[in-house]
């Protein structure tokens, strides 16, 4: 079936747009090169909401603000892990970070208005917990580690 043909059950495309009355752009199916694909939701000409997948087969969901920077991000590897959740206040700067990765450890990140990492706290697959807190410039500032957790 060539690209565009219709037939009783199917219709092929690369891109489908919903638009509105005057022709606006409201919303956004469409596939890319090397196996991506993805659907973004618009209010006027910014889209707010994103979900897709990449060549890798990761798939990742971004929510956007109103001028169309992505504030949060839930992301997914092809495995199904590492899972994480990012949040952001500007396009390249992340504040917070939680992170699941597929040997039981677990992570959280939090950095300052400048998108220096300040915060760590992590609780490996064996219990074992680390703080790490860092200066303005990301250097280790100080560090903290309890005894791995028994049951």
């Amino acid at each position: 079936m060539a690209e565009g043909d219709i037939n009783a059950n199917i219709v092929q495309a690369r891109q489908f747009q919903l638009v509105d009355d005057q022709n606006n752009v409201l919303a956004l199916l469409g596939s890319g090169p090397n196996g991506s694909a993805g659907l973004e939701i618009y209010k006027g000409d910014t889209p707010r909401l994103s979900l897709g997948t990449d060549e890798t087969g990761r798939v990742s969901l971004s929510l956007r603000d109103n001028a169309g920077t992505i504030s949060v991000r839930l992301a997914v590897d092809s495995s199904g892990s590492p899972t994480v959740f990012t949040f952001r206040d500007a396009p390249e700067r992340v504040r917070a970070q939680i992170l699941l990765q597929d040997d039981g450890a677990v992570g959280v990140t939090l950095t300052d208005g400048m998108g220096a990492e300040r915060v760590n706290i992590t609780v490996l697959a064996d219990g074992l917990a680390l703080v790490g807190l860092y200066d303005k410039d990301g250097n280790p500032s100080d560090g903290l580690a309890n005894e791995r957790l028994e049951d």
